[in-house]
């Protein structure tokens, strides 16, 4: 079932920059993220972290399927080299408090809120955007990447 999304209409001031790159995600995917920023104007929220948890959840779903549990899609992300070892661990943390952002209200400060807000941004960015399975390239694996010699 697929739902129509329709913006908040929160009115302040952005305070949180709103990536160029914003455009080119699925409108679904592009109308959560445009809401989280939204919730974030105000200041960070349990609803505004429970946002950036449904957001992880909706790139598992698209990457590994509906039937496996976030920790375990992250897993299976990284195995499949969509993601680092170090993304998988910054995208814990949102499982994390986003879990107690659901279950318990819980709310995180501004600083934890943008990292964590970062951590989504640089997922979306990889995986919806700059997607290397659609240029051709090796995925995200460091051990494929060519080093750069340093001899002069």
């Amino acid at each position: 079932m697929s739902a129509e999304h329709r913006p908040l209409s929160l009115t302040a001031t952005p305070s949180w920059s709103r990536p160029a790159w914003v455009g080119d995600l699925p409108p679904r995917i592009q109308g959560m993220l445009t809401d989280v920023y939204a919730l974030a104007d105000k200041g960070p929220s349990p609803l505004g972290m429970a946002g950036l948890r449904m957001l992880l959840e909706q790139v598992v779903r698209d990457g590994v399927g509906v039937d496996v549990s976030l920790r375990r899609g992250l897993n299976e992300l990284h195995n499949g080299g969509f993601i680092t070892a170090h993304q998988r661990e910054r995208l814990m943390n949102v499982i994390t408090y986003g879990n107690a952002a659901v279950h318990e209200g819980a709310s995180v400060s501004v600083e934890d809120f943008r990292y964590l807000l970062m951590s989504i941004e640089h997922l979306l960015l990889g995986y919806f955007v700059l997607r290397p399975s659609a240029l051709g390239l090796p995925q995200n694996k460091a051990e494929q990447a060519p080093r750069l010699s340093a001899t002069p």
